[in-house]
């Protein structure tokens, strides 16, 4: 599963703040990269982003490679 994240305050230093699920409760979880930057691309009308522009805004973190602990981010933990 795929979640995004973007530095805080644009400030990489600043670690990540993550894309939310509708209620607030838990992360917005994607099948795939691709369908997470469509997604993204979804929330404008007047303003498509390319790939390059969204790598360089945003981080498209695999939840079972890019994580040391992928265990939390199962259902049943």
């Amino acid at each position: 599963m795929i979640i995004i994240g973007r530095p805080i305050e644009g400030i990489s230093l600043n670690g990540l703040e993550y894309l939310m699920n509708e209620d607030n409760t838990d992360y917005k979880y994607f099948n795939s990269k691709r369908e997470a930057m469509d997604f993204l691309n979804s929330l404008s009308e007047d303003v498509k982003l390319t790939d390059d522009e969204m790598e360089d805004s945003f981080m498209f973190l695999d939840t079972e490679t890019d994580f040391e602990n992928p265990e939390v981010f199962t259902k049943d933990a």
